[in-house]
């Protein structure tokens, strides 16, 4: 199923709009203190050169207080011209080696656990594409526990709200996202007007929060994360963490962050844990009535992983939203787009 279907929600009043942005300020939001012990800044610390279709390079950026650090890993296609600024996505997810299908230093040695591999996709498009470890790689040490290993999602989420009771792991996935962004922006190479955000699954919430919450951000693409809030386990240690009931109680709903955001582009590709209720919630968002073409829909039906079909449907959602043409970006000769 394909679904591109009319919006007739009406503009949100002034008040909704404050009420609704001073609530989730709340929940999403650093809380006290954070800013205080935390003082940005990155610096490159390698280059591989052997994929065939990028240049990878990884960073290391300060994440938060006490010298926590997550490493960002940003793609940039081949034979680029540097006289000219080209769009940039930022995909959020567990680990970014699987969003590229393969090792950094070995692109032989392939990851074929993501269903989704954005990375690789888009750079193919012509994007520079970042995307960084989530917290359970970096937040806290999990002694015996392998990198991939569920079980860090738990013992880092309860981490988090022991150190931070008033906030959220979701809270946190949303601020590091940013952070990716502020270092995108600061590549020259980048044209910053021209950015989106994608993800799957878990990375798919954590592009939808963070995208929303982001004015930097142009359009958003997220693959079956839930947009509904009774369709997962939001409520779980590394989620919200138990404040989905008081969210709840304060009148919040997600299709509310579209609103806020502006009435930003956003399509949601849904097969498992999003279906067509999830397009029923997202119409619950104001604003779009000018331009309803702006919140778009696909229901492939297919489970959790995605079909090419839906991806590609997806990747040329951003591409109109960022009025940007860029089939086979690396193909072209030098000289510009």
């Amino acid at each position: 199923c394909h679904t591109f279907l009319p919006v007739g929600a009406d503009d949100p009043t002034p008040e909704e709009l404050r009420r609704w942005t001073v609530r989730w300020k709340y929940y999403l939001d650093p809380p006290e203190g954070w800013r205080e012990g935390f003082a940005g800044g990155e610096e490159l610390v390698k280059t591989y050169d052997r994929h065939p279709d990028c240049t990878i390079e990884v960073w290391r950026q300060n994440c938060g207080p006490n010298g926590r650090v997550q490493r960002v890993v940003k793609a940039i296609p081949r034979n680029i011209d540097i006289t000219w600024k080209v769009p940039a996505v930022i995909a959020p997810f567990y680990i970014p080696e699987m969003l590229l299908g393969c090792e950094l230093d070995d692109p032989s040695k392939t990851l074929e656990r993501c269903s989704c591999k954005f990375m690789l996709d888009l750079v193919r498009r012509g994007y520079i594409v970042a995307s960084n470890d989530c917290f359970h790689e970096n937040y806290c040490d999990c002694p015996g526990l392998a990198r991939n290993a569920f079980a860090r999602w738990e013992v880092t989420g309860k981490k988090i709200l022991t150190d931070w009771p008033s906030w959220n792991p979701m809270a946190l996935k949303v601020h590091d996202a940013m952070l990716v962004t502020d270092l995108v922006c600061r590549d020259e190479r980048v044209d910053t007007l021209k950015m989106a955000m994608v993800g799957h699954s878990l990375g798919g919430q954590s592009a939808f929060y963070a995208g929303c919450w982001d004015n930097r951000v142009k359009a958003i693409l997220g693959s079956d994360f839930t947009f509904r809030w009774d369709r997962s386990y939001y409520d779980v240690s590394w989620y919200f963490g138990g404040k989905l009931s008081a969210m709840v109680a304060d009148g919040l709903e997600p299709s509310q962050l579209l609103t806020i955001c502006g009435a930003k582009p956003f399509m949601c590709i849904a097969g498992w844990y999003d279906d067509d209720t999830t397009w029923r919630d997202m119409l619950r968002a104001k604003g779009y009535a000018d331009h309803p073409w702006d919140l778009a829909f696909i229901n492939h039906r297919s489970g959790h992983a995605p079909p090419k079909w839906a991806l590609d449907a997806g990747y040329n959602f951003i591409e109109r939203k960022l009025r940007w043409e860029s089939t086979d970006y690396t193909a072209r000769p030098k000289g510009g787009i």
